[in-house]
């Protein structure tokens, strides 16, 4: 397991890296002079100005993260074809990917019906993202 979260964590370390500072790059200088001339200390800086202005960043970065759970390679590759890994690491792909190709027996209707519940809740949770992160309209 240990491996596995390295692998994707080193996959999407410098995309999010290039999203955030793209982000922070963004925001004006002004904004933070005026906050440290008004008396805020760093953590209030991050916490008023940085954080609030990176919500659109955090939006797509949050649904592009969801994908997370529809990943097969890491576990294919880590396990020589995936036979012995661990029922804690499976995710929906990876499991679709099992069932359709690795049993031999290619039962693919019912892979592709994993692949499709799979696919329609990582939409739902998407959309439940947007909606957690969306702008408070006045």
């Amino acid at each position: 397991m240990p491996s596995l979260i390295f692998m994707l964590w080193w996959e999407v370390l410098g995309v999010t890296t290039i999203f955030f500072l793209a982000g922070i790059d963004a925001i004006s200088p002004e904004l933070y002079e005026a906050a440290r001339l008004d008396g805020a200390d760093e953590l209030q800086v991050v916490r008023y100005v940085t954080l609030p202005l990176l919500k659109n960043t955090l939006i797509v970065w949050t649904i592009l993260r969801i994908g997370a759970f529809g990943v097969a390679e890491p576990m294919i590759a880590l396990w020589a074809g995936g036979a012995d890994a661990p029922r804690s690491v499976w995710t929906w792909a990876f499991y679709s990917w099992l069932i359709g190709f690795r049993t031999g027996k290619l039962p693919v209707g019912y892979a592709s019906a994993i692949g499709w519940l799979g696919a329609t809740v990582m939409v739902a949770m998407a959309l439940v993202a947007r909606r957690i992160f969306r702008e408070e309209r006045a």
